[in-house]
């Protein structure tokens, strides 16, 4: 009895062992976070990054105030003055001269100019001065400063003509043609007609001349004047006539009283075959101009009906023609072109319109001469140079922009030409002489300039053997 207890004891022992020894129990929940804590204190300051992108520059500012102006330079050595009283003396640069003698006295240029060097003359005595050139040297003068000079003798002229360079001409006093060689210092009597001259052009090089005559046909010389050679175009008056620069295209338009008609006559051969352009108008001209390739021509001209006046151009030697200006009542009475036929003019009625784009459109110009319509309008080859001759002659050198009044010029001329330069005018009076004055000396030893008592100049060496006159007093007389 006693030992089966003790066994039962031991057992018990065991089954604790047991439990002691079995599998683990579930993890528990994971509890909630703890509240953040107080923050720590701020690190140190990092490095400096790289620089950025320079800005746009800004607005300049305002320019400050001008200074105080520099002290006066000290003055010039001025003009040294002679006076001359013998008859002639060689100039030096830099010098007044006083021409002091009772006879002219004769001034030499400098033979070798500095550009800039100035010479001053002034007349004191009674005989006046004479501005001798050297070889190679020349004066620009302008029109404005020179002294219209009389040529030929009194005649009735009505029509004048010039070669390029204005050397050769030929003019009309309607029973003759008279022809110059020499700028118009002397003249040859040449063909007469009975009929009588009315209209005269000339080739570039004054070889080739044009003539129409009042009821009998147009003339040619291929001898600058010399022999007349009449063409076959109808016995009417031929009041206008035009040349190409080489004289190869001519033509002329011309009344017919018994029809009351007008008609325009063209040849491209030099004359020898002439045929009739077709204008598509019914007007009576009255004025014509050509270009140097005798492809642009103006014909100014009146309805005989309506008395409206018009102005019709063509760019193809007459096949086609347009009327820029047509309809109105203004006397277009004489029209001119440069020699490319870019620049046209036509003038009337103390007006002038002008077309810088060969006759495609007309404005009017500032030129206000209200003398009489009759009286002619004339270009240089470039077409800025131009004069118009009405109670008065007027003068532009922008193409028509502005024109100034040439006092020392012979009131109302009858006739008047341009040499292609502008620098060479030749005009005439009726029942008067022939003038041409000059805006420039003739180069070399036989150009002079000449002034009187009393009168006075400045010329300034500007290069290339070419003296220019800065100021002046009274008007110089320049061959």
């Amino acid at each position: 009895m006693h030992s089966s207890t003790y066994k039962v004891l031991i057992l018990g022992f065991a089954v604790i062992g047991l439990s002691a020894c079995g599998d683990d129990g579930a993890t528990g929940a994971t509890g909630a976070t703890g509240a953040t804590g107080p923050q720590g204190a701020q690190g140190a300051t990092g490095s400096q990054g790289p620089t950025g992108a320079t800005g746009a520059t800004g607005a300049p500012g305002a320019t400050g105030s001008q200074g105080p102006a520099g002290a006066t330079g000290p003055a010039g050595p001025g003009i040294s003055w002679v006076d001359v009283t013998g008859t002639s003396m060689q100039m030096v640069s830099d010098t007044g001269y006083l021409a002091d003698n009772a006879g002219q006295v004769t001034l030499i240029l400098p033979a070798n100019p500095a550009i800039g060097d100035l010479i001053q003359v002034s007349g004191v005595g009674a005989g006046g001065f004479k501005i001798q050139q050297n070889s190679g040297q020349q004066v620009y003068v302008g029109l404005k400063n020179v002294l219209w000079v009389p040529h030929a003798s009194p005649q009735t002229w009505n029509a004048i003509a010039a070669s390029a360079d204005g050397t050769h001409l030929v003019a009309s006093d309607g029973a003759s043609l008279f022809t110059s060689a020499d700028a118009g210092n002397s003249w040859t009597q040449g063909a007469s007609s009975g009929a009588g001259w009315v209209s005269l052009a000339s080739s570039a090089d004054g070889t080739k001349l044009i003539a129409g005559q009042n009821g009998a046909p147009i003339s040619l010389s291929v001898n600058s004047g010399a022999t007349w050679t009449a063409q076959a175009v109808p016995s009417i008056v031929w009041q206008g006539v035009a040349s190409s620069a080489d004289g190869t295209k001519l033509y002329g338009f011309g009344f017919d009283g018994n029809a009351q008609t007008s008609s325009v006559y063209a040849s491209f051969n030099a004359g020898a075959a002439w045929a009739q352009i077709v204008v598509p108008s019914s007007d009576i001209w009255v004025a014509m101009a050509a270009s140097s390739d005798g492809v642009h021509l103006m014909l100014a001209g009146f309805d005989p009906n309506s008395g409206l006046r018009d102005v019709y151009v063509s760019a193809n030697s007459g096949t086609n023609w347009s009327h820029p200006l047509s309809g109105t009542f203004t006397n277009w009475s004489s029209v001119a072109m440069s020699s490319d036929g870019t620049r046209m003019y036509a003038a009337g009625a103390g007006q002038v319109a002008i077309s810088s784009d060969s006759g495609a459109t007309f404005a009017a110009a500032s030129q206000g001469d209200s003398g009489n319509y009759n009286y002619p309008i004339v270009t240089s080859g470039d077409g800025s140079t131009v004069f118009t001759a009405g109670s008065a002659l007027s003068l532009s050198t922008d193409a028509g922009g502005t024109w100034t009044g040439l006092a020392a010029a012979p009131l109302q001329l009858s006739a008047l030409v341009v040499s292609q330069d502008g620098l060479h005018l030749f005009g005439s009076v009726s029942d008067g002489y022939i003038y041409n004055p000059s805006a420039i000396s003739t180069a070399g030893t036989s150009g002079l300039i000449m002034g009187t008592q009393h009168q006075s100049l400045t010329l300034q060496y500007v290069g290339g053997g070419q003296f220019m006159l800065t100021q002046n007093e009274g008007q110089l007389e320049v061959e």
